[in-house]
């Protein structure tokens, strides 16, 4: 009887060009590339281009996605660690407001009602945008989310001992 005629002389060969052509494709063809924000070019840094079709908070500044765990230490004590995920914060809040910084956003797609992207918000964390010996940004930013919490937590829960808000990686 006679052997069926085989498309290749050796599968595992052509299998393993194959695989390796999908791997090297990606250096000459990326899957994925960001030019990044003009706005964030301002220092030196590098920042995802922005698309309002990812905004899920279209119409608010703010887009927070938060992990809550509470401990009910005795019947009397409640203690609370919220961990938040910012994408997006208000604007004018961190003194994004100057027209120069509000015209280069605009020029990168971000209207009025669009927030600072994280990227925006790590690429100036460490400026002073209100001018020099004023809170950086990322001062600024502990300090509202520091505030939002307690108002939070006062208004559902009553009296608040102590709270603490710090950043983490």
């Amino acid at each position: 009887m006679a052997e069926p005629e085989r498309y290749s002389t050796n599968p595992k060969r052509t299998t393993s060009i194959l695989l390796m052509g999908c791997f090297l494709i990606q250096i000459f063809v990326p899957f994925a590339s960001a030019a990044g924000m003009t706005t964030c070019t301002v220092n030196s840094e590098t920042c995802d281009d922005y698309s309002s079709g990812h905004d899920e908070t279209a119409n608010q500044q703010d887009w927070v996605e938060g992990v809550y765990i509470f401990d009910l230490e005795s019947t009397s004590s409640l203690q609370v660690q919220l961990t938040w995920a910012i994408r997006e914060f208000n604007r004018s809040v961190l003194g994004f407001d100057d027209p120069t910084i509000n015209a280069a956003l605009a020029a990168d797609g971000l209207d009025a009602q669009d927030g600072a992207p994280a990227d925006l918000i790590r690429s100036y964390f460490d400026e002073e945008t209100a001018g020099p010996g004023t809170p950086t940004v990322g001062q600024k930013l502990k300090i509202e989310v520091n505030n939002a919490v307690e108002e939070a937590l006062q208004s559902g829960f009553g009296s608040v001992s102590s709270i603490t808000t710090d950043y983490v990686s």
